[in-house]
């Protein structure tokens, strides 16, 4: 981004000076000159207008959910801009429909401890079968606390029509840059970059759920329709407001995602639904079941059941190798809050 401002203000050498001493070589006169001639040929052979580069390796951001309003419009801007997206996905020829669905998208911040559920839960996503309810709203964008790891995918969007819906993937940009490159690149292309889009259809059978691109997306929607999560009204800060107003704009819908507070004790807390009696307390780790749901209760969906302590509450917990590290999702008993 720097050459870029560079390159416009007229400094034309600047990118090259900059080469130079990244290398190591700009005390050398020969090997600047050497610089210099080889990115004046790169400048006499460019072509009319720009692309995006989401290859770049940008330091990952952190989102704040009070940024979220900023951010869909720095993204719709990008859509409706001259900026060229590269080829990598569907959203070059289909930029105006995007941005027309990010203008009705619901917002939506998963807070720390959901990240983290879902990063956990989408690793060990089973099959799932796509229902044309799964996603929360037909428009929406969805940004985590942090990037997901090992996609280090940051945001999702989706449009729903029908049976089809369009699902499209971000990562964060411009992490790590000065001042003045850092404001060109927010009013140029904002704070996402798209990188990867899919379509499912309503029905379509995803056998390896861990695998598929989308895995965080469909978990984090999973663990939402099963009510493991709330999603809370954000305050809109003042500055948001003003400039909606200014602009005759309803104000974006936030919502805060968190991990609901669970009430699913046992009352004896001693023997489980097969009426296996345990003398310990011991851990049952985070994992998929089947639920049936529907007519009839003839449909399956996954539903996550979160990493919790089984048996007597005054028991001794049995010792084990595992260390586990208990946050607002440990338990499925609020008194469950046991820390070494």
């Amino acid at each position: 981004m720097s050459c870029t401002i560079d390159i416009e203000a007229g400094r034309n050498h600047a990118p090259a000076e900059r080469a130079a001493r990244r290398a190591g070589l700009h005390r050398d006169t020969t090997t600047r000159a050497a610089y210099r001639t080889l990115h004046a040929g790169f400048l006499a052979g460019r072509r009319p207008g720009r692309t995006l580069i989401t290859t770049t390796a940008w330091p990952d951001l952190n989102l704040a959910a009070r940024d979220l309003p900023r951010i869909r419009d720095g993204l719709t801007r990008l859509c409706r801009g001259a900026l060229g997206l590269p080829a990598t996905t569907r959203v070059p020829p289909r930029r105006t429909q995007l941005a027309d669905s990010l203008d009705r998208a619901r917002l939506y911040w998963v807070d720390d401890d959901f990240t983290n559920m879902a990063e956990a839960a989408a690793a060990e996503l089973p099959a799932v079968t796509v229902a044309r309810d799964l996603a929360p709203c037909d428009d929406g964008l969805l940004i985590w606390s942090r990037p997901i790891a090992p996609r280090g995918i940051a945001a999702a969007s989706w449009s729903r029509h029908g049976d089809t819906t369009w699902i499209v993937l971000y990562r964060t940009i411009g992490g790590g840059l000065r001042d003045e490159a850092m404001q060109a690149l927010r009013d140029d292309a904002g704070w996402l970059a798209p990188t990867r889009d899919q379509t499912l259809q309503a029905g379509q059978r995803l056998d390896d759920g861990r695998r598929h691109p989308v895995s965080p997306l469909l978990t984090t929607w999973l663990l939402i329709a099963q009510g493991a999560a709330e999603a809370e009204p954000a305050a809109i800060d003042k500055n948001t407001r003003k400039k909606y107003e200014r602009l005759k704009r309803p104000l974006p819908d936030v919502r805060i995602v968190h991990i609901r507070t669970r009430h699913t004790a046992d009352a004896g807390g001693s023997r489980t639904a097969t009426n296996r009696a345990y003398t310990s307390r011991v851990w049952v780790t985070g994992h998929w079941r089947d639920q049936p749901y529907g007519p009839g209760r003839a449909l399956r969906r996954p539903v996550y059941i979160h990493p919790h302590l089984r048996g007597p509450k005054d028991a001794e917990i049995k010792l084990s190798t595992t260390v586990r590290i208990l946050g607002s999702h440990g338990s499925n008993d609020p008194q469950d809050d046991d820390r070494a």
